[in-house]
């Protein structure tokens, strides 16, 4: 038997109350689908919030 989780990829979207454990009150952009390479375009903020939505994801595979 082989069990496997897709999980933690993109799209990162658990739900909000994981995110918010991590990057409460965030009011910005969801970027659930980052462009792979440079991330120039992205503000710290948004940053912020996409390792937040990641440990948001990492936490509800764990649950």
């Amino acid at each position: 038997m082989y069990v496997d989780f897709f999980d933690p990829h993109e799209p990162w979207d658990p739900p909000r109350w994981y995110v918010d454990m991590y990057d409460p009150g965030y009011k910005g952009e969801e970027v659930i689908y980052p462009a792979y390479g440079s991330c120039g375009y992205l503000t710290e903020d948004e940053l912020s919030h996409i390792r937040a939505m990641y440990a948001g994801e990492a936490m509800l595979v764990d649950k």
